[in-house]
């Protein structure tokens, strides 16, 4: 499935998410390969388990729409599964 709300996030937009320092390194990272390993489950929510042992959840795009609400997940625990 494509995630057009996650394809929008251009360096400017993450940029003013958050700030541009923190855009170029991870920039950095990612050229030198040090990329998460992705998973997505059933609802389009992404998953992102770097191998520092770091974890992040996007949740589908349903969720993101105004007037919806994100449904509730478990925490990931170490690593990404359907479940996340």
């Amino acid at each position: 499935m494509t995630r057009d709300d996650l394809i929008a996030l251009t360096p400017d937009v993450l940029a003013a998410l958050s700030n541009r320092g923190l855009v170029k390194r991870a920039t950095k990272e990612v050229d030198a390969g040090e990329r998460p390993m992705l998973t997505e489950d059933a609802d389009g929510a992404v998953c992102a388990a770097y191998p520092d042992g770091v974890t992040v959840t996007l949740p589908g795009a349903a969720a993101s729409r105004p007037g919806s609400a994100p449904a509730r997940r478990p925490a990931c625990a170490g690593t990404c599964s359907p479940s996340c």
